[in-house]
């Protein structure tokens, strides 16, 4: 069971930092939020930075996932409950770490939505595309 729910939030960890930050670095881009005016491929360096402090920042996140996961498959409901609670702890875990984040820095800006809301719906995909019981 213990292994299940580790690669189970891996698969959903991972994917979410991949794709988030390149998901980002789009939005960055199209809509010229940093007024930065060099080519895409100057965007490198971000993306890369963006998975590394993503990784960094949500261990804690997935940890709590990944424990929260175990208790849930031994719980023995139906994919659809456990991924929907999975789901609301998730997203908890994800914004409290946003919030504590602008805490820390004593400043609660839109800019942390704006790197939230991707993040947050990018997890919401991942929970619901990835199976839960093994084949």
């Amino acid at each position: 069971m213990i292994k299940l729910a580790i690669i189970y939030s891996l698969k959903v960890w991972l994917t979410t930092a991949i794709i988030t930050p390149l998901a980002l670095c789009l939005l960055t881009t199209i809509f010229n939020v940093t007024g930065y005016h060099e080519p895409f491929a100057d965007y490198t360096w971000f993306y890369f930075a963006l998975v590394g402090y993503g990784l960094a920042y949500s261990f804690i996140p997935f940890i709590i996932v990944c424990y929260s996961l175990y208790i849930l498959i031994l719980k023995q409901w139906t994919d659809r409950k456990t991924k929907l609670i999975l789901l609301l702890i998730a997203e908890i875990a994800n914004a409290a770490l946003m919030i504590g984040l602008d805490i820390y820095k004593r400043n609660i800006d839109l800019y942390t939505l704006y790197l939230w809301l991707p993040y947050a719906l990018v997890i919401a995909l991942m929970i619901q595309f990835y199976k839960l019981k093994p084949v």
